[in-house]
């Protein structure tokens, strides 16, 4: 069975992650909108929804396909102060969104898979 893109670069990045970082792929059936991943550490825990999209648009904003039950799932632990986050794959690299940018965002700087492990394993340790 052929994994998604996302999924083949959510485990790339996987490789990367310390040990001492937990994480664990959610998956509910029953409950729509439920991002992802969960990572936490000693230093705090993190929801991040995983997208991929083929290329990047030239002149428009890239908005992420968020549903409307996970931008509300999304939005709604943002309020309750936790870290959540939409992380964007493409051919070249990851781009790491926060919430204001999940209407759409012009410009963010190109993750590697190793540097968003590192940037993943900053928020929980």
């Amino acid at each position: 069975m052929t994994q998604k893109k996302e999924n083949v670069r959510r485990n790339a990045v996987h490789k990367f992650l310390p040990k001492n970082v937990y994480h664990v792929k959610m998956s509910n059936p029953w409950v729509g909108g439920i991002p992802d991943d969960y990572y936490s550490g000693p230093g705090g825990d993190m929801w991040v929804e995983w997208k991929w999209v083929e290329k990047l648009p030239k002149r428009t904003k890239l908005k992420p396909k968020l549903t409307p039950l996970q931008r509300a799932w999304l939005d709604d632990r943002a309020d309750e102060g936790r870290h959540t986050r939409v992380i964007v794959g493409y051919p070249k690299g990851n781009l790491i969104l926060n919430r204001e940018d999940w209407d759409g965002f012009d410009f963010q700087p190109t993750h590697t898979n190793e540097t968003t492990a590192d940037w993943i394993a900053t928020q929980c340790l």
